[in-house]
């Protein structure tokens, strides 16, 4: 990674997973009962945890990157244009006050940044209330409860990168 040279995206779909930082803010053993894989990132902040169809984004760069910013944004108006209460507060992006979006930057050395988000399609909240142990600052929702398809995603996805690139 310390001699990573050109700018690489990876967009993928999330299986059942917990993305947490070294602070924890994770049962591990609720995670491991509700058979969610367990990755551990050198990361501050709290813990995702990722349902099947969410899409997760990844940009691995020398120097700053814009990416997770304006993809957040772009999103954003897509949701502000459907009528909805949308707001970007630092990492992510609420739609009526709950998050639908997040995501985060972790150096790698050598000048080599990584930039992961998370854009949420489905939540089930229980599960995410039985794994996360910290306080809840900003309850999640999946964009398919403001009617929001996957497909959509997707199209906004490509419309974003060929603007993006």
């Amino acid at each position: 990674i310390e001699n990573h040279k050109t700018d690489t995206f990876f967009f993928f779909w999330e299986e059942s997973a917990v993305h947490y930082g070294p602070e924890g803010g994770v049962n591990i053993e609720a995670a491991q009962n509700l058979n969610l894989k367990l990755y551990k990132l050198n990361k501050k902040g709290g813990a995702i945890v990722a349902q099947p169809g969410d899409i997760c984004y990844i940009h691995i760069t020398r120097g700053e990157s814009r990416f997770n910013w304006e993809l957040g944004y772009f999103i954003a108006n897509k949701l502000q244009e459907r009528g909805w209460d949308v707001q970007v507060s630092g990492n992510d992006v609420l739609v009526e006050g709950r998050k639908v979006i997040g995501h985060m930057r972790m150096y790698l050395g050598g000048a080599c940044n990584f930039y992961g988000g998370h854009i949420s399609l489905t939540v089930n909240l229980p599960a995410i209330q039985r794994v996360c142990t910290k306080p809840m600052e900003k309850i999640p929702a999946g964009l398919s409860e403001f009617g929001v398809t996957r497909e959509e995603v997707e199209e906004w996805l490509h419309e974003f990168w060929f603007r993006f690139k």
